[in-house]
């Protein structure tokens, strides 16, 4: 199977077409195959190599407080807080995909009004991105399969397909970046690590 998607779409319309397409088939027997939906799902990473992306320079703290905005309205109890300023050349609509994922996760495994802390950090040589949540972490046994695809935790909703954590990894190294978890006295951290670099030559990367 590959994914086809039409010209230009974004990373949110790629995910979407793919995952809505794993949840149909082309006949009966095909139709919620976990075989079918493992196989259609699994290209959905793949897509992060297969559409071009877009290099500009953007601040990363109008692009996360958009994603942490749109969360508001799912999580409405949920506490956000988006600390320091960078600016990253990287596809806007990618890495806003990519965060989005991240910030869900921690939303999706802290209580209701639990809290989802987001700072930034820029050097000379690089940009780092923490998400850190309070909700007490995941088994240590996890932490090196967490990005992978189709991992999911005992406390995961039983609609969490594994698949969220797996785009971002890809994103983020399509961006020359590294992504790390480890558990803290509160909760997950994740770090989102990336170089600076010019946008001209990351599209020759």
């Amino acid at each position: 199977l590959i994914c086809v998607t039409p010209t230009g779409w974004g990373a949110n319309q790629v995910v979407s077409y793919t995952f809505e397409a794993a949840q149909g088939g082309t006949d009966a027997g095909e139709k919620n195959s976990d075989k079918t939906v493992y196989y259609k799902l699994h290209n959905v990473v793949n897509a992060a190599d297969a559409v071009p992306f877009v290099f500009a320079m953007q601040p990363l703290d109008g692009l996360i407080g958009a994603c942490i905005d749109d969360l508001r309205a799912l999580y409405p109890e949920k506490r956000f807080i988006l600390r320091g300023a960078a600016t990253l050349s990287c596809d806007r609509m990618w890495l806003t995909e990519a965060i989005g994922n991240l910030l869900k996760n921690a939303c999706e495994h802290t209580v209701a009004d639990g809290t989802v802390d987001v700072s930034l950090e820029q050097t000379a040589r690089s940009v780092f991105v923490t998400v850190q949540d309070n909700g007490g972490g995941v088994p240590d046994a996890l932490l090196p399969r967490l990005f992978h695809r189709f991992v999911t935790s005992d406390s995961a909703a039983p609609s969490n397909t594994g698949i969220g954590l797996a785009i971002s990894r890809a994103i983020v190294e399509r961006h020359h970046g590294s992504i790390e978890a480890e558990n803290t006295a509160g909760g997950l951290k994740v770090t989102l690590c990336f170089p600076v670099l010019d946008s001209a030559l990351l599209t020759k990367l």
